[in-house]
């Protein structure tokens, strides 16, 4: 049973029981003006038969009877009203405990078997990936300063491996002119030596 269900049911009983009230006061005066009515004067008084009064007296017996009755019902529902509202409170507070321990549970969060609040939880992660952000940018930079300094070398190394080519192919060319020339004077010497060799013979 809700709240307003409870409400409801106490309002429509406070109503009930005024409308029973107001219906058995209306019938006691209708009662007794009739009995007034009826009753013969005499001078300042009003003679009433007994039969009357013991009518008036079962009426207003039967109308007590009932008030009775009424505030006894009444009074079983206003019991069943607070036992239910008791009911009520006792589930709310139930509610409530389950509400607030199910908010801690989902403002923790379990890592490793220990339970971290999500907001020392976020910090932390997020203090990983900004620390993993950082090394990654300076890894980027150390890399491409080792990239711009291993191209240097490379240009560096071929300017020297062609510098060698041609210091090599002019070394081979000077030292093939120098051979041709050794051969030339080698070969006038032999002529000289033939000569030599020749006019000593005669």
């Amino acid at each position: 049973m809700k709240r307003p269900q409870l409400l409801i049911a106490l309002v429509a009983c406070c109503l009930f029981f005024a409308g029973q009230t107001l219906s058995a006061q209306e019938s006691l005066n209708e009662n007794f003006s009739k009995l007034l009515d009826e009753s013969e004067s005499y001078q300042d008084y009003k003679v009433i038969r007994t039969s009357k009064l013991v009518q008036f007296k079962s009426a207003m017996l039967d109308s007590l009877f009932e008030y009775n009755k009424s505030i006894a019902s009444l009074e079983s529902e206003v019991n069943t009203l607070k036992s239910d509202l008791e009911t009520l409170k006792s589930d709310y507070a139930t509610i409530a405990a389950s509400l607030n321990e199910s908010e801690a549970r989902n403002g923790q969060i379990g890592v490793l078997g220990l339970n971290i609040e999500k907001s020392a939880y976020n910090i932390v992660v997020w203090s990983f990936v900004g620390f993993f952000a950082i090394i990654a940018t300076i890894l980027y930079f150390r890399i491409k300063h080792v990239c711009a300094v291993v191209k240097r070398v490379k240009a560096a190394y071929s300017k020297i491996m062609e510098e060698y080519r041609h210091q090599r192919f002019q070394a081979t060319e000077k030292q093939m002119k120098l051979k041709r020339e050794l051969q030339t004077v080698q070969n006038k010497l032999d002529m000289m030596q033939a000569s030599e060799e020749t006019t000593f013979a005669r």
